[in-house]
């Protein structure tokens, strides 16, 4: 009993979910498409719709360009092809598969023909036979494949049946001795016209019987012609299987454009050209295309009788225009000047010293402003002249703005507390200072700024960057980084000049002279000599530098050779002194007497010693050249040569503060001359 309850139980389940699930399949029926796939031609209709009325339905077609849906369901087919519409509802959709097709026609809506001429037909848009018949078979024929024969004079229709559809074409038979000519004809034409005259050119046909029709000439009739061509022409006319040969003219013309072929014009300035054609074309279309070939500095538009050119900013560019009926084309070259002109005081950066003026000359077409920094100038206005004082130190900008274009005229000015020097001694005091200042110069890009009455050259600077000795400044650089100004801009003021000069960056490693002076600097500290003679000053840089440095045979040997100086492999300057690697023994670095007299030199200079390199040659030698000092001791000039005396373990004195009469050394004719001590030097 319970196995058989069990078994009731489970069938009424499933008759349940079978009911619920015809229930689902009916409703879904129910809402369902009135057609799921539809065949239309193109620019039928077709109307959409659900089986079932829903409130809100999205309707959508994959490609509107083939067929489109608007949101009542209703289908208009645009070109041929195959797309899907889509009606949404909530979240089913629901799909119509959409082919458009182009329909049916003929191949030809009318048709002339001779008596005895034959001409085939064709059902296009469709790769189904058609059933071909004639209206009146006495004065046509049709065979199945759509070949017409026209048999006597009159008219009648062919006609091709399909699906119950018929297309028909009128055929009109003419006599068979039936004659054409050319009726009315144009000739002229001018270049880039659209087509030939068909509205005024038409053909003769004159029967046997004279009678006479005369029917229009079509494009379809013509060949062999080209309107965008100039000179003369045949032009091919076919009809009813003959055909007539026509002569054509092609011209071209000009388009007046009442302007240069180069105009000038300020920025910010609008100018209307005026365009006009010539009277015997005046009957003729006349659509203008212009284009700026560049937009930021002029724009131009075009109403077919005046083109509007506008100016925005400084430069050159051109418009071309295009007539478009002939094709011709015209270019104006267009030069736009700034409407703010600098007449004097152009350059990028312009520096006043405090508490002084210097003028600025300006062309202004138009009104202007001004706008700056009142803190840090003072500017007065003179038409086309600006009195500008300088009142603070700093750097300030000067804006000259036109009030039409707002275009700017910048002036980057710097306030320096500077002065003006009138004597060149003092000038050159001030210009060693600031080649001293080493971080300052580094900071301002190896750039620095003097100001003078006189006028001086890139010549005259670079003197002034040696000493009065003939040196270069810091000696040290004598040895392998020469001093030397690489330009020189010169900046004329009413009153005085600005010079701004730039050190060159070859010979000007800021980093490796900084650190240079640093390692100096810790080195002359180490030797203790406040408050020392100056013979014992000289005495422990004298043997500072002895020990310090190996005698290089290699790069000795180099330069015997004549080989060129490679400062990776040869050891000239006391830079290599102070930052080559040491030797591991006796800490001392390899070098040629240029590095120890150039040590020598820098110490004793920190020293507040006079000293000076001098150059020469070993006594024994006519070819080897050699350096070494000379120093000042109790206000008599001595030689001295570390280079000989030096050693890393017992220095000696051979060749210490020596007189005139220097052993193995022979002085260079120019350093002869030197005031030094006929004796050498005393202890005593």
């Amino acid at each position: 009993m319970k196995k058989y309850t069990k078994r009731l139980i489970i069938g009424i389940i499933g008759i349940i979910v079978l009911v619920l699930l015809l229930l689902l399949g009916a409703r879904r029926y129910q809402n369902g498409l009135n057609n799921t796939n539809i065949e239309l031609y193109v620019g039928d209709h077709y109307q959409l719709a659900l089986k079932k009325e829903e409130k809100e339905v999205t309707w959508h077609s994959q490609n509107s360009e083939i067929a489109r849906v608007d949101q009542q369901g209703e289908i208009e087919a645009k070109k041929s092809g195959k797309t899907v519409v889509s009606a949404k509802i909530s979240k089913q959709t629901y799909r119509c598969d959409i082919r458009v097709k182009e329909r049916p026609k003929l191949s030809e809506s009318s048709m002339t023909l001779k008596a005895g001429q034959t001409k085939k037909l064709k059902l296009l848009n469709t790769d189904e036979i058609p059933k071909w018949s004639v209206e009146d078979n006495k004065i046509a024929q049709v065979s199945n494949n759509g070949t017409v024969k026209a048999l006597e004079v009159g008219h009648t229709y062919i006609v091709a049946s399909l699906n119950d559809e018929t297309y028909k074409c009128f055929i009109n038979v003419l006599d068979a001795k039936t004659t054409i000519s050319v009726g009315h004809w144009d000739r002229d034409y001018y270049l880039g016209e659209k087509d030939l005259h068909f509205d005024k050119c038409y053909l003769i046909l004159t029967d046997s019987n004279k009678r006479i029709t005369t029917i229009p000439i079509t494009k379809s009739m013509c060949s062999g012609y080209d309107l965008n061509k100039v000179g003369e022409q045949q032009v091919t006319i076919a009809y009813l299987e003959e055909k007539l040969i026509q002569p054509i003219r092609v011209s071209s013309f000009d388009l007046k454009i009442n302007s240069l072929k180069e105009i000038d014009m300020i920025n910010g300035e609008t100018r209307d050209i005026v365009l006009s054609l010539p009277p015997n074309v005046t009957h003729q279309e006349v659509t203008l295309q212009a284009k700026s070939s560049n937009g930021s500095i002029i724009s131009c538009s075009t109403n077919n009788k005046t083109l509007t050119i506008q100016a925005h900013k400084q430069g050159e560019a051109y418009i071309d225009i295009v007539h478009v009926q002939t094709n011709n084309r015209y270019r104006i070259n267009v030069y736009v000047s700034p409407a703010l002109y600098k007449l004097t005081n152009a350059d990028d950066s312009i520096g006043i010293p405090v508490n002084h003026s210097i003028e600025l000359e300006i062309q202004a077409f138009r009104p202007y402003q001004l706008e700056y920094d009142k803190n840090m100038l003072d500017v007065t206005m003179y038409d086309q002249k600006l009195i500008v004082r300088g009142i603070k130190v700093g750097s300030t900008i000067l804006k000259v703005i036109d009030i039409t274009s707002q275009e700017v005229l910048t002036y980057q000015l710097h306030i320096d507390q500077e002065e003006i020097y009138n004597n060149q001694n003092n000038l050159i005091d001030h210009y060693h200072q600031k080649l001293s200042d080493l971080n300052t110069l580094k900071q301002n890009n190896s750039l620095l700024s003097i100001y003078s009455t006189q006028f001086y050259s890139l010549h005259d600077f670079n003197t002034f960057t040696y000493d009065q000795e003939g040196q270069h400044l810091g000696g040290f650089y004598l040895e392998d980084m020469v001093l030397r100004a690489k330009s020189l801009k010169v900046i004329t003021q009413k009153d005085f000049y600005e010079y701004v000069i730039e050190i060159d960056h070859d010979y000007w490693n800021y980093d490796m002279r900084i650190a240079y002076e640093q390692k100096l600097e810790s080195i002359y500290q180490s030797l203790q000599l406040n408050g020392l003679s100056d013979e014992a000053k000289v005495r422990r840089i004298h043997d500072y530098v002895c020990k310090n440095i190996i005698y290089d045979y290699k790069t000795y040997s180099r330069n015997i050779q004549g080989k060129p100086i490679d400062y990776s492999v040869d050891n000239y300057s006391s830079y290599d002194v102070l930052f080559d690697k040491p030797d591991p023994s006796t800490g001392a670095r390899l070098a040629v007497c240029t590095s120890y007299t150039g040590l020598f030199l820098r110490l004793a200079k920190k020293a507040n010693l006079e000293v000076k390199t001098v150059l020469g040659r070993p006594s024994n030698s006519l070819n080897t050249s050699h350096v070494w000092n000379v120093v000042k001791v109790n206000g008599q000039w001595y030689q001295i040569d570390c280079t000989w005396d030096g050693s890393t373990e017992n220095t000696t004195y051979e060749y210490y503060l020596k007189g005139r009469n220097f052993k193995d050394h022979i002085l260079d004719k120019e350093f002869q001359c030197l005031p030094i001590s006929q004796n050498d030097y005393s202890h005593s």
